[in-house]
C-alpha cells in the first residue's frame, strides 16, 4: 500500500490545490506541509484528518481505502 503522505501529495497536486491553500485551510504552515508531503515528517493523525476534511473537504477514509473505517469496527467488536 502506497504510502499516505504521497497519496496526499499526489491528490492535492492532481486537483490543481496549492500547499498555500491548504495551509489556509487546516492552520498547519505549507514547511510542514511539504515536510510531510516529502515523508520527512510523520504525517499524524491529527494532521491527516485536518487536510483530508479541512484541506481537501473529503472524508480520511478516501486515502485509506476502508483501513480506518475497518480498523474503527475491529476496536468497536472487542470493546
Amino acid at each position: 500500500m502506497e504510502p499516505l503522505y504521497k497519496k496526499l501529495r499526489e491528490y492535492r497536486i492532481s486537483k490543481g490545490i496549492t500547499q498555500t491553500h491548504i495551509s489556509r485551510m487546516t492552520g498547519i504552515s505549507n514547511a510542514k506541509l511539504s515536510s510531510i508531503e516529502n515523508g520527512n515528517t510523520e504525517l499524524k493523525a491529527d494532521d491527516f484528518i485536518l487536510i483530508a476534511v479541512k484541506g481537501f473537504g473529503v472524508n480520511p477514509s478516501f486515502f485509506t481505502d476502508g483501513v480506518l473505517e475497518t480498523k474503527k469496527k475491529q476496536l468497536l467488536k472487542e470493546a
